[in-house]
């Protein structure tokens, strides 16, 4: 393995940069976000609808998406994504000029921040982000923040779409002047804890 290989492991949720185990703008931004009072199951079943939902509109957008494949709830969400989609990003100028996006779900990893991301569509202005929930004040301008880290100077709007199981939509500015600093707090947060535990870890197993 080289030393500044990246590898983003979707399944084990362990990504690593070279030997070493880094964080993705997720797991850093955990802290701000509160499932206990949800059900486990019904969490997964959210969750997993989620991940359909994203899966969906990877393939919409390449114009590869089987639509009698799609779980019935996610009909009318893609119905909504697809005027979106169709009015906002492929009606936009430069996506006429290009034909293309930059990114779609690709994984990025900031390599002197040792974190990573996987936003849902990068442009060349703009992050976009999907969500099959309500706009999370708290928690969605400092992910679209780390994402924006990730992506460089470039980007100019952080933008997250929110649609609901009727297929209505939403669409939010995430952008927030205090974010990236509050990010950064939050990824050394997560950096420090990290070290506490290994350090925990080996006193344990020094005293054996």
């Amino acid at each position: 393995m080289k030393f500044n290989q990246f590898v983003y492991n979707e399944e084990t949720r362990v990504h690593t940069l070279g030997k070493q185990i880094i964080p993705s703008v997720t797991q850093i931004i955990s802290p701000l976000v509160d499932y206990s009072r949800v059900p486990p199951d019904a969490l997964e079943k959210k969750r997993q609808l989620g991940l359909a939902f994203h899966k969906a509109i990877a393939l919409y957008i390449r114009d590869n998406l089987n639509w009698d494949s799609l779980d019935e709830r996610l009909i009318k969400p893609m119905e909504g994504f697809s005027m979106f989609c169709n009015t906002r990003i492929k009606g936009n100028y430069l996506w006429r000029q290009t034909g293309r996006q930059l990114a779609v779900e690709v994984p990025l990893c900031h390599p002197k921040l040792k974190y990573c991301g996987k936003p849902d569509l990068v442009t060349s202005k703009i992050i976009y982000e999907w969500k099959l929930r309500p706009y999370n004040l708290v928690a969605d301008p400092l992910q679209m923040s780390g994402y924006q880290l990730l992506c460089g100077s470039e980007i100019e709007h952080l933008t997250v779409v929110c649609f609901d199981l009727d297929g209505d939509y939403k669409v939010h500015d995430a952008f927030n002047i205090q974010a990236r600093a509050m990010f950064r707090k939050l990824l050394d947060r997560y950096k420090s804890e990290q070290k506490f535990n290994l350090l925990i870890k080996q006193w344990k197993e020094c005293v054996k």
